[in-house]
């Protein structure tokens, strides 16, 4: 009978014992994952996440000001930041080192890319368009390489390219309507290009970081500059004719 009483206790404690056990949460998430609500920020699961096999959209948040919770997370397809009233910066972000697409746009306060330190590579497009606050791309040293194209499009606080130091291959670049827009010297160790736009940026006169890339290429790629305070043809460029 106390063998029984004895049995019958520890089997009870054991059961008790499991359910008291933490559900494991899942680190990988099939399709995409979206982001509407500073709610979804103390979802315990989305903080779990480390992996993506989709797009991670954050979108129409008014209370989030940063990502820090999503801290774990190291692989995602692409990334769209789109339309995030108080969002001022990407801190969260920093186990990212390559993506397919990169999307940032619409974001009325943001004034830092902080969390995109690690960033290598996108092997696509990356857009950055219609920030208003943001003032540089200073996080984004660890670029090297974007797939097709890179466009930069009217961030009214945008005054230098700074943070692209380090960007060598984009087959295509935009840069369009960055009205205080005046230094784009980052971009000089571009070494591979085939497509250069660069329009309606009022303040900018100086594209001399440009020249060496041009130079070498002068038989093969396309460049256009066009309603900037100063507009170098291929030729001007070619002959070092680059700044005004």
């Amino acid at each position: 009978m106390k063998y029984l009483l004895l049995l019958f206790f520890s089997i009870n404690l054991m059961t008790c014992s499991n359910e008291d056990l933490p559900e494991e949460l899942n680190t990988h998430l099939e399709g995409d994952l979206v982001i509407s609500s500073a709610k979804d920020s103390d979802n315990a699961t989305i903080k779990a996440f480390e992996s993506i096999n989709g797009n991670l959209i954050i979108k129409n948040t008014y209370e989030m000001e940063d990502l820090s919770f999503l801290q774990n997370l190291k692989e995602v397809e692409g990334i769209i930041i789109k339309d995030n009233k108080n969002l001022n910066s990407l801190k969260g972000l920093e186990n990212i080192e390559e993506v397919t697409y990169i999307g940032i746009e619409n974001n009325s306060e943001l004034t830092s890319l902080t969390g995109l330190d690690n960033l290598i590579t996108v092997s696509e497009s990356f857009n950055i368009k219609n920030n208003d606050a943001l003032p540089s791309l200073n996080a984004l040293n660890a670029l090297t390489k974007i797939g097709v194209q890179f466009s930069i499009f009217d961030n009214r606080s945008l005054t230098t390219l700074n943070g692209l130091d380090n960007l060598v291959e984009v087959p295509q670049l935009l840069v369009t309507n960055n009205i205080n827009l005046t230094n784009i010297n980052a971009l000089g160790k571009i070494n591979s290009s085939a497509d250069i736009r660069i329009d309606s940026n009022d303040s900018l006169a100086d594209f001399c970081a440009l020249t060496t890339l041009i130079q070498a290429n002068s038989e093969t790629i396309a460049f256009i500059a066009r309603f900037n305070l100063f507009n170098p043809t291929l030729e001007d460029m070619v002959n070092n004719n680059c700044s005004n």
